[in-house]
């Protein structure tokens, strides 16, 4: 047994009043479940009854989640959603949210919604629009993946390059993974700048040096240049 249950509540309600009623040690719930102790090891198997057995209070760790805290958008006007630059996070603690508002101090932005995940991308590479934490589509709880928008290509093209981020969450280091995140029904760049037919991108390349959407056509004539023919494309 892996030692873990998940209690879907009805209401938000029915979450705060579950965590009033847990013990709060630095940041994290406990609640003092009541379970059967063993048997008495004097009394034979024959001998002993439930009465026998003792129940005891075991902490059990309490992780909270509100779809509240699935999205995160900064409130800075200035930042817009760019749909081509967007990561793909993966290994994220599945329990990683934030309060309805987290205030980025340094920095002085705010994001409602997922500002955890936000804060520690937005201190490490500045310029995160927005993110997106996935759920199971049965519990609605996190499934360990994010997706995060940037504002802008130098932020996003710096986390591609880093591929890997530091997360300190709950006094534990993850490591989290970014890759590129092909969004489907773009359209081809290069058809956009130099073809009055623009066709949808069968294919992305996530070299630092492209990091751009093709057609067909449109990636066999580019990397035809051996500066880039050993570039690999993602498909969709």
């Amino acid at each position: 047994m892996k030692g873990f249950v998940f209690v879907i509540y009805k209401s938000a309600d029915s979450v705060n009043n579950l965590l009033n009623d847990c013990t709060r040690i630095g940041s994290k719930f406990f609640f003092d479940l009541q379970v059967p102790g063993r048997r008495p090891t004097l009394l034979s198997f024959q001998q002993y009854s439930a009465n026998d057995i003792a129940v005891r209070k075991k902490g059990v760790q309490v992780r909270p989640w509100f779809l509240a805290d699935q999205l995160a958008v900064s409130d800075d006007p200035t930042r817009k959603v760019n749909f081509r630059r967007i990561a793909f996070f993966g290994g994220i603690p599945r329990s990683m949210k934030a309060s309805e508002m987290a205030l980025l101090e340094m920095l002085n932005y705010c994001f409602f919604g997922s500002g955890e995940l936000a804060e520690c991308t937005e201190r490490e590479i500045p310029g995160v629009v927005m993110v997106n934490i996935e759920t199971d589509p049965h519990l609605d709880y996190p499934k360990g993946v994010a997706k995060v928008a940037f504002a802008n290509d130098e932020s996003f093209r710096e986390a591609l390059r880093r591929r890997f981020l530091k997360v300190h969450y709950e006094e534990v280091l993850k490591v989290v993974e970014m890759k590129p995140f092909f969004l489907p029904e773009q359209l081809c760049n290069l058809c956009e700048v130099n073809s009055a037919n623009v066709n949808l991108a069968t294919l992305y390349c996530s070299n630092i040096s492209c990091v751009s959407f093709y057609c067909n056509d449109c990636w066999s004539r580019w990397h035809s240049n051996p500066e880039v023919a050993d570039h690999i494309p993602l498909s969709k």
